[in-house]
């Protein structure tokens, strides 16, 4: 039975480190593909209308090896890239794992990503992979194809701050006591950061409800 897993992984050990540092708080994201090869991901979307900024940051890039804009919409700009051999290193895991990558997506120093592996044996190969090469994972909830939860809770740790910050807040009140931009600078991130954890956070409430409805708990 296939899995579903949430992980988050720092630039330095995944790609695009100076990109993100230059572009902090800037959405940046991999586009979907079904799963990994021999490399990796060829195709980046960056939320920055400024294509020479974005040009300028990934020439100086070590993980880039060359590049090419291929267009912009609205202020997303995608861009095409070929990576260099040291870029590689986390994706050989993923590869090796059978892994499919369902997400990638970063705003700042991490990136989260969605996984997709065909058994929990491969998830716990690739695991037991980073920690042999020192990478620090962060897994957070683990879906079975049958949308059981199989850790302690559906949510990751930034989440659940999330989650619980903006209700403190009021952000759920009708009317709302505090904005999205409000919410997001409490928490010194950006308001498409706090956006997606929210839609993730309660996208996995609803998934557990909903098994737990299904399966009669």
């Amino acid at each position: 039975m296939s899995v579903r897993v949430s992980v988050s992984v720092s630039a330095s050990d995944f790609v695009l480190e100076r990109l993100l540092a230059e572009h902090s708080g800037t959405p940046v994201r991999l586009d979907r593909i079904a799963a990994f090869d021999e490399s990796l991901v060829p195709y980046l979307w960056v939320a920055e209308p400024n294509t020479e900024a974005t040009s300028r940051a990934l020439r100086e890039d070590p993980d880039v090896e060359a590049f090419e804009v291929i267009d912009t919409f609205g202020c997303d700009t995608l861009i095409r890239v070929g990576w260099t051999s040291d870029a590689e290193e986390f994706v050989e895991g993923l590869a090796e794992s059978g892994a499919v990558l369902v997400e990638a997506v970063s705003d700042g120093t991490s990136w989260s990503l969605e996984l997709r592996f065909p058994d929990h044996d491969r998830l716990s190969e690739f695991h037991a992979w980073c920690l042999d090469y020192g990478i620090d994972l962060s897994v957070g909830e683990v879906y079975s194809t049958n949308g059981t939860v199989d850790d302690e809770g559906p949510l990751t740790d930034v989440q659940r701050e999330t989650l619980y910050a903006a209700l403190d807040a009021g952000y759920f009140e009708i009317p709302r006591a505090v904005t999205l931009t409000e919410l997001a600078d409490d928490l010194g991130v950006s308001d498409n950061a706090v956006s997606q954890r929210l839609r993730r956070g309660i996208s996995a409430l609803v998934r557990r409800q909903r098994s737990m409805t299904d399966t009669g708990s």
